[in-house]
């Protein structure tokens, strides 16, 4: 069974100082971790365009493994799901 919750006592004035830089320390690391986000998900969708044009000109994907520097299990994850619905291009 959960406890009830216990309010807290209020802050002192050099207590709010001090949270003050933590929690502006916590917003600056989200705000970074959301701008990392969003650039990983812009790459992502370049890359997986780059693989399909790749593909769609022959090339390997053991060639496209080596340019990425990963195995040709993960290439063809990512070509896959066009595969699938029968599409050539995004």
């Amino acid at each position: 069974m959960a406890r009830a919750h216990r309010k807290k006592p209020p802050l002192t004035p050099e207590q709010i100082a001090e949270n003050n830089q933590t929690l502006s320390d916590i917003t600056e690391a989200t705000d970074g971790i959301r701008f990392n986000q969003d650039c990983i998900l812009s790459y992502s969708k370049v890359r997986t365009e780059l693989v399909m044009e790749a593909r769609s000109r022959g090339i390997s994907y053991r060639a496209i493994a080596e340019a990425m520097g990963t195995s040709e299990q993960t290439v063809y994850k990512i070509v896959k799901p066009f595969l699938e619905k029968g599409k050539n291009d995004l």
